[in-house]
């Protein structure tokens, strides 16, 4: 916690992180892995780590952290490098200021183990201008890809391909290329194509009746 206040210029101001001991318990241990298995990476980890708190990523994405890093390093510093180019080129967002009368309460007021896994981290230290829609975005889908792909199941995968395929009609693509992240949104439609190029390529010629 301490590291994480200095590194948003808010040292000792232990108020604004109330509520929010189970976040940095999870930062801790993703922080305890990559030391233990990969030290080298450990400024990337803690990098992502506090975007992820101050984003308000959401319980099981921060704890998703240490899994990627361990099973796919590749798409972990895909991750890191997309969180800082987020970070630059996304618009600011400002947040409401922690109410005088909470950032007055003690940090360790509740130690408890009850937060939802399901909801968002409570609210963290304001940040001025950072944009935290937009990267807890990029931490969320990161995490889920890698649960994904730990229960890849074929059948059920093209299914879901083809209906969140249904959500981004030809107009809407169109927005998404010239929008806030082209270069991302570009490489997904090129690999969507090859992919179905791939496709065409596989099927058996068709027989004249």
């Amino acid at each position: 916690m301490a590291a994480y206040l200095a590194h948003i210029g808010r040292p000792d101001e232990y108020g604004l992180l109330r509520g929010n001991v189970e976040v940095f318990r999870d930062v801790g241990k993703n922080m305890k892995w990559i030391e233990e298995n990969d030290p080298e990476r450990r400024v990337d980890m803690l990098e992502v780590c506090f975007a992820a708190v101050t984003s308000r990523a959401r319980y099981p994405s921060i704890r998703e952290l240490r899994r990627l890093a361990g099973e796919d390093p590749d798409a972990f510093m895909a991750l890191v490098e997309e969180v800082r180019e987020v970070r630059e080129s996304a618009p600011p967002e400002t947040p409401a200021e922690t109410p005088p009368a909470e950032a007055d309460r003690a940090e360790e007021e509740d130690d408890e183990d009850t937060e939802d896994t399901d909801a968002p981290p409570p609210d963290g230290a304001p940040v001025a201008g950072y944009p935290r829609n937009a990267v807890r975005g990029v931490i969320d889908l990161a995490a889920q890809m890698s649960r994904d792909r730990r229960s890849a199941a074929p059948d059920l995968d093209l299914r879901l391909a083809d209906d969140h395929l249904g959500r981004v009609p030809p107009e809407l693509l169109r927005e998404l290329l010239d929008g806030a992240n082209p270069q991302r949104a570009t490489q997904a439609r090129d690999r969507i194509l090859a992919w179905a190029d791939a496709v065409r390529a596989a099927e058996p010629p068709a027989t004249e009746a």
